[in-house]
């Protein structure tokens, strides 16, 4: 009697615990398909240079891929990225800066993706170079490459792009022959 009870109860316990596995996973796949539809729209928008309406979108989605995925998954990260771009875009740099700082440092950490480090680095540089802080600039910018010689090696064409970048700097800083042997560099590409 009591082994037949005790297996009632188990059977109406596992019911229970799927139809709560269903629900949640459906739950999450909602939830999720919601971000990406979202941050989908938010990036024809940005395509399509409407950085208003992008900015709509991808500040819409960032919540829920936070709900989701948490502050720190590749996806949420990325929303971060293309939010902090599109208020460059806008020349809205402190709005930049705060959202590029954010993806910054998840892609910075051990989990993190280096070659979207790279290139949050580059913008960033960008914002400074355009703040004329020019030492900022170069830091980004010198940080940028490193990381980019160091996944693709000296002769990948984002290495041009980091020497056109601080042969800009050098140029704005009036160093003008530093910035020709950046230059130089890049053309040897």
């Amino acid at each position: 009697y009591k082994i037949k009870e005790l297996k009632m109860k188990l059977k109406k316990l596992f019911t229970g615990l799927i139809i709560l596995l269903i629900f949640n996973f459906s739950t999450f796949t909602q939830t999720s398909d919601e971000a990406y539809s979202l941050y989908s729209k938010g990036n024809e928008y940005f395509n399509n240079q409407d950085y208003n309406n992008a900015l709509n979108y991808y500040l819409k989605a960032i919540p829920i891929y936070e709900k989701v995925y948490g502050k720190n998954h590749i996806y949420t990260n990325n929303v971060y990225f293309f939010t902090g771009l599109t208020y460059y875009n806008k020349v809205d740099y402190q709005q930049a800066l705060t959202w590029l700082n954010k993806a910054l440092k998840f892609y910075s950490s051990t989990n993190g993706d280096k070659e979207s480090e790279a290139n949050t680095l580059i913008f960033i540089g960008n914002i400074y170079y355009d703040y004329s802080d020019f030492e900022n600039a170069l830091n980004y910018y010198n940080k940028s490459l490193d990381i980019i010689i160091s996944l693709f090696g000296e002769n990948y064409k984002e290495v041009a792009t980091c020497y056109i970048d601080i042969g800009m700097v050098y140029g704005a800083k009036g160093d003008h022959l530093t910035a020709i042997n950046y230059y130089n560099k890049a053309l040897n590409i």
